[in-house]
């Protein structure tokens, strides 16, 4: 089945899948600069005042968890890009876990809801999509 042919919810879901996979990796490498950024701090920690002296350790921490933050981001962006490019291949394990994905996502209120209630809506209970991943089986 050529994309063109797919049902508009397959290629909703696996785009904003790909998408969001790609905006869940920027974000990362973003944070991990900012990381970076905060560790360098911590090379200042032995100069100075205990003000100083705390500040940069403050500055290490945040950007050890910005780090932490970052590494995670760019994994389930990967995730995301790999589930999306699936679902326009309409493989049902991709299904399954974009849908687990959006029931989690249906935490982060409100833009989160949102997107997640569409997948759910998409990939489980719109007839054409789920007759487009019937047929694939």
């Amino acid at each position: 089945m050529k994309l063109d042919d797919k049902p508009l919810g397959v290629k909703v879901v696996g785009y904003l899948s790909i998408i969001g996979g790609a905006l869940g990796i920027l974000a990362g490498l973003m944070l991990l600069l900012i990381g970076g950024a905060g560790f360098a701090g911590i090379a200042g920690a032995g100069a100075g005042t205990d003000a100083a002296q705390g500040a940069a350790v403050a500055g290490g921490l945040f950007g050890a968890f910005a780090a932490f933050a970052g590494i995670f981001a760019i994994i389930f962006g990967g995730i995301g890009i790999f589930v999306g490019l699936n679902i326009l291949k309409l493989k049902n394990w991709a299904r399954i876990v974009v849908t687990v994905l959006a029931a989690l996502n249906l935490l982060n209120i409100p833009i989160g809801t949102i997107f997640g209630a569409i997948v759910i809506y998409f990939m489980w209970f719109d007839a054409e999509t789920k007759a487009a991943f019937e047929s694939a089986k």
